[in-house]
């Protein structure tokens, strides 16, 4: 694809229709070829909390933070996401190793 937004339609479109698969390539491409961390991690986090997969959206925030602290970038949304995620985390942790008693 040629720019940046037609990339993040296609991601859009689709997530629309929850071809995770494909969405993650479109990510990828986002990163590889525009060089946009941020983006990246942005629509990985989206994918992974599609997807339920609480502890890959954790490393998405955590990557987030990091690269924004780190270049100067406002931060405070995916610290209030982090939080949130590390909540359900504990709640999900706790419930399986309760079922496991």
């Amino acid at each position: 694809m040629s720019d940046k937004a037609a990339v993040s339609y296609a991601y859009i479109d689709r997530m629309r229709e929850g071809d995770y698969y494909r969405a993650t390539q479109l990510s990828r491409q986002m990163l590889e070829r525009f060089g946009d961390v941020m983006r990246h991690h942005e629509m990985m986090l989206v994918i992974n909390m599609r997807r339920e997969n609480i502890a890959a959206a954790l490393e998405n925030c955590n990557e987030l933070i990091e690269y924004g602290q780190r270049n100067g970038f406002a931060v405070s949304e995916h610290e209030v996401n982090r939080a949130a995620l590390l909540r359900r985390l504990e709640k999900t942790r706790g419930f399986l190793a309760h079922g496991l008693w």
